[in-house]
């Protein structure tokens, strides 16, 4: 932390750290790298909402916000707690959403997790698209026309953090999950600032460019942050977090203008 910490002071600029996992909030020292590393920045916790509301209740810090990820596969009608859980945290100005994991074959059950938020929760909920980890490219998994509908029509009130421009200059905030469901991820040649702005750092230590881990950093102790954008090598980002970052497409750049994602 130390040298996060260091890096951050050293160029006066500000913290955006998402922790994920696994499950993070089994991890002992958690409430340790909330505390120390909020003053300088945004700290969001990604969690599945397993941990007890009491063990919220001890933290003496809270995360900046905490996104509750909703799986099909292990959803246990556990309404009461997921619902207790935001509203505790939303009692306590921490900003609250949920990835709700679309899968296609557990439709229904998908439903039924959306349905069991209380409503005012409903407009925090990001359809999540799931992306096929077993082919190399990773293309979306096999939605009906049903599922798109829901994935691109649903509207939240999660304040939006990117937007994107395109050719014609037309600029829209930039939604993820939607970009994915039209399969217009595919970034391969374009500049991108992973690792220029964005890493990732595994639970090893290890430090990449980018949550696709695109390059090598180093390890915490020694890696240095890229002066240039990287071209991106990967046939299509299947991470919201990376797709968020800020990147263009070098065969369309204009004069003046660059289309471009931007954070």
């Amino acid at each position: 932390m130390a040298r996060v910490i260091n890096i951050v002071e050293t160029k006066n600029i500000k913290l955006c750290i998402d922790i994920a996992g696994g499950e993070p909030t089994i991890v002992e020292y958690l409430p340790t790298i909330i505390a120390k590393l909020k003053p300088y920045g945004k700290i969001n916790l990604i969690t599945n909402g397993t941990r007890s509301l009491s063990w919220w209740e001890n933290l003496s810090v809270l995360p900046s916000g905490v996104i509750i990820t909703l799986h099909p596969e292990y959803y246990d009608k556990k309404k009461l707690r997921i619902n207790d859980l935001a509203h505790f945290l939303v009692d306590n100005h921490v900003s609250v959403s949920f990835n709700l994991m679309c899968q296609p074959d557990r439709w229904e059950t998908t439903m039924s997790i959306f349905e069991d938020l209380d409503n005012q929760f409903k407009k925090l909920v990001i359809p999540k698209v799931i992306n096929n980890q077993d082919v190399y490219d990773r293309p979306i998994a096999g939605y009906t026309q049903e599922h798109l509908d829901f994935i691109n029509s649903h509207t939240n009130e999660v304040p939006p953090d990117s937007t994107v421009t395109y050719d014609d200059y037309s600029v829209n905030n930039l939604n993820a999950n939607r970009i994915m469901s039209k399969n217009q991820h595919q970034f391969k040649g374009w500049s991108c600032a992973a690792g220029v702005n964005a890493i990732c750092v595994k639970e090893n230590g290890n430090v990449y460019a980018g949550i696709c881990n695109s390059k090598n950093l180093g390890t915490m102790s020694n890696f240095k942050l890229l002066d240039e954008y990287i071209t991106c090598p990967r046939p299509s980002c299947t991470c919201p977090g990376d797709i968020k970052l800020s990147k263009y497409n070098p065969m369309v750049r204009r004069t003046g203008i660059e289309p471009i994602f931007t954070v």
